[in-house]
């Protein structure tokens, strides 16, 4: 298996809850563009299938801070916003998910590994 998109998972800082869960598929993988900047915010990270984005002083991460892709098709499905306001702590991140498992996890992100297979 190889992970579509990214391998971490993160929540939204607005609610707490959990917005992005990585997925486990097989089949061939396609490299992503994703913009340096973004409305209050900028990349800081750039990976093959994933950016992970930084607001601007005076703004906070409205849902994941990580930006994901499609790995099959390269289309981006998912982008993060930042607007004006405070940040919220997030719910619990899932040990499991389906064929693979939570590796590391900290306040509002986890980083999950798929199973060999």
């Amino acid at each position: 298996y190889r992970m579509e998109g990214s391998e971490w998972a993160s929540c939204d800082r607005s609610t707490g809850k959990i917005s992005h869960i990585p997925k486990c598929v097989s089949g061939e993988e396609k490299k992503c563009e994703f913009p340096e900047k973004i409305d209050g915010g900028r990349r800081v990270e750039h990976h093959a299938h994933y950016a992970k984005y930084q607001c601007n002083e005076g703004y906070r991460m409205e849902g994941s801070e990580w930006a994901s892709c499609n790995s099959t098709s390269g289309k981006i499905h998912h982008m993060p916003k930042c607007v004006k306001g405070e940040e919220i702590k997030c719910s619990k991140f899932p040990e499991k998910i389906e064929n693979g498992r939570r590796v590391e996890q900290h306040e509002h992100y986890a980083k999950y590994q798929c199973n060999e297979g």
